[in-house]
């Protein structure tokens, strides 16, 4: 067995961070990517003799942690902690579950001696918030201001945001490396997505909220209709290709019922849900080609692990960009032997998964923020139309290079984005709220949570919130570079900016305030000349202020560095 170019990658970094001195990591691969495979290879790659305790949250994770931890370490013991399981003394490596571990003065616990163990791996770390963690990370000396042993806690996860708001800085330092599910995907290491929106007549804009996420039980009762499931099951039938699919619900009534519905249409559909008696009998037959469409509850979004699935009918509402992503990624996984997706296309490889479809249900939402496929990219929700939404994101990409001053976060349908550009006036110049209500600076949002704010001689400053839910600067300033990273604010991130801009480059504040009088006078010939030689289009009515932001944006789309957070963090 080898290891892919990015987990190498990751045990680099992962090694590298350890020798520096930090051990409380977080490793951050999409659904797919390899995260067993990372940590089961961690121990030998860091040169750790002592023993290793890996943590799983549910009884499948379990089977297959420990089934890879074998299959890259056979001349270890394996055992597993676990209900009626019981691990050995002697195991080098014992997977346990938190259920079994967590409980405070839990004897489970207690029979670990800490001085034994070097490594604590949790998967699925974005959970870690819990108690029952927190019990584990005291009695492994975790906690410690001032820790006295030499030991790593080392985090796995796709999805690091947390829907309930609270990140992870509480128990770790540090994201070590990280690659989404975008990177994933350009690069073949995950397969293509193409998104379908399917618009239901359901009004759920007064379902409450709940812990962030739609109220259970109110969901289930606007959405789970004869109507609204027939809708579903029938396009299903015209998108879904008759491929091998999950169908996520809100609860188990909602789950039988929408199987019902494809069973009218003679599709071979089961549901499935945690206490299902015959749980594991029908998830190997869906495996095993024999049902085609498994509709869950709340069973299938996490340690689900089956390449065969080409679809996903995301039938249940969700707020919750967690939860979203993890069901995406059910279905991005690349067919059994094949490593990548795009060396396999170049070489003519015969494939029976080339891409995955996702069937978006969007019912009426009022004022909530639904998730959908297209914003995991960035791309609010408009309808992909089934085109691939790698290729959509790098279509409006390049609009937003070609026209900087347009919003496109409200644009509907991906093939209307011609006649889109065309209704917009290119020089209405606008910020984004929280720009307006923390910062006197014309500072432009890029995406979700990232800003940038132009400076003369192709200089820039930077601000992008991470996964631990806190806010990283980088920049330069007449000559002088400068970073922060852990803000706790965005608010906090624009002042330290604005700070260090006032430090290095008093001059330049009054040429980046938005209100500065100068906005409202006619552009200069130095300007004027400029727009000419960028080929950007003089209207009658522009201002220096207008043309200012254009020029700097697309300078910024064509010669600028976007730095990520995520390539920061492999270096």
């Amino acid at each position: 067995m080898e290891l892919r170019p990015y987990q190498r990658e990751a045990l680099n970094a992962a090694k590298r961070e350890w020798l520096a001195g930090v051990s409380r990591q977080v490793l951050v691969l999409a659904t797919g990517l390899g995260k067993t495979v990372v940590f089961a290879a961690l121990r030998d790659f860091l040169g750790i003799e002592k023993r290793v305790l890996a943590i799983v949250n549910r009884e499948e994770l379990a089977a297959q942690a420990a089934d890879k931890i074998r299959k890259w370490n056979p001349t270890s013991q394996v055992g597993v902690e676990m209900g009626d399981s019981r691990s050995d003394p002697g195991d080098d490596f014992v997977v346990a579950s938190i259920q079994t571990i967590g409980r405070a003065n839990s004897t489970r616990l207690q029979q670990f001696n800490p001085d034994d163990f070097g490594l604590v791996i949790v998967d699925e770390c974005h959970g870690a918030i819990a108690d029952s963690y927190a019990n584990v990370f005291h009695h492994f000396g975790f906690l410690e201001e001032q820790p006295t042993h030499k030991r790593l806690l080392f985090g796995v996860t796709a999805t690091p945001d947390r829907s309930d708001g609270q990140g992870l800085v509480k128990y770790f330092d540090k994201i070590v490396y990280q690659m989404d599910i975008e990177e994933a995907i350009n690069a073949g290491w995950l397969s293509a997505v193409r998104g379908f929106k399917i618009n239901t007549s359901v009004d759920i804009s007064k379902v409450h909220t709940r812990l962030g996420d739609f109220d259970q039980n109110e969901l289930t009762k606007a959405v789970n209709t004869p109507a609204r499931n027939d809708l579903v099951a029938r396009n299903w039938l015209q998108y879904g290709e008759d491929r091998s699919t999950l169908a996520f619900t809100v609860d188990i009534q909602h789950a039988k019922d929408l199987a019902s519905a494809f069973q009218n249409y003679g599709v071979l559909a089961q549901p499935v849900w945690g206490d299902d008696p015959h749980r594991k009998e029908k998830i190997a037959s869906h495996k095993a080609g024999g049902i085609k469409v498994l509709t869950n509850c709340a069973l299938l979004t996490l340690g689900y692990d089956d390449p065969n699935v080409s679809c996903i009918v995301m039938a249940k509402p969700t707020k919750s960009r967690l939860a979203f992503t993890q069901i995406v990624g059910r279905g991005t996984r690349l067919e059994e032997g094949i490593t990548n997706l795009n060396d396999a296309l170049e070489a003519g490889t015969p494939l029976r998964k080339k891409d995955c479809i996702v069937l978006d249900i969007a019912d009426t939402v009022g004022k909530h923020s639904l998730i959908s496929l297209p914003s995991l990219f960035g791309m609010g929700n408009l309808d992909l139309k089934g085109r691939s939404v790698a290729a959509a994101a790098k279509e409006i990409s390049k609009a937003r290079e070609e026209h900087p001053t347009i919003d496109f976060t409200a644009l509907s349908s991906i093939d209307k984005l011609d006649s889109y550009i065309e209704e917009i006036s290119l020089f209405k110049v606008t910020y984004a709220p929280e720009v307006v209500a923390h910062s006197k600076m014309q500072w432009v949002k890029t995406d979700m949570a990232s800003y940038v704010l132009i400076l003369p001689n192709k200089e820039s400053v930077y601000i992008k919130q991470n996964f631990l839910d806190r806010w990283d600067v980088i920049g330069t300033v007449c000559g002088n570079r400068f970073s922060e990273s852990d803000l706790p604010r965005v608010t906090d991130a624009f002042s330290f900016a604005e700070n260090m801009i006032s430090i290095y480059g008093k001059h330049l504040v009054t040429l980046l305030r938005r209100n500065s009088a100068w906005h409202k006078d006619k552009p200069s010939e130095d300007q004027i000349s400029l727009m000419y030689r960028l080929r950007i289009p003089i209207t009658e009515g522009l201002t220096k202020g207008q043309a200012h932001k254009i020029i700097n944006q697309r300078l910024y789309s064509k010669f600028g560095v976007r730095p990520k957070v995520a390539a920061s963090q492999k270096r």
